[in-house]
């Protein structure tokens, strides 16, 4: 059975004015991006974009899905 970990990072712009948090999966089983967007899929890119003013990727990398969300500090 394969075994995987997760990596999350985050950076913030030389501006401080910007966040970029990264969540990297690796390990795992191969990922395949699916036929259509799901509930789970929309609302992390959609709602949670919406919520924090910024903008949501995610990539189905096949060796692990990576989500990198850019999203302003709160002033």
């Amino acid at each position: 059975m394969p075994s995987g970990w997760i990596s999350i990072s985050w950076d913030l712009a030389a501006e401080g004015e910007e966040v970029t948090l990264r969540w990297d999966e690796n390990g795992g089983p191969p990922v395949q991006p699916p036929s259509a967007r799901g509930f789970s899929t929309r609302l992390i890119e959609r709602g949670l974009a919406q919520e924090l003013g910024g903008s949501v990727v995610i990539d189905f990398d096949p060796s692990g899905v990576i989500c990198t969300i850019v999203f302003p500090l709160a002033g």
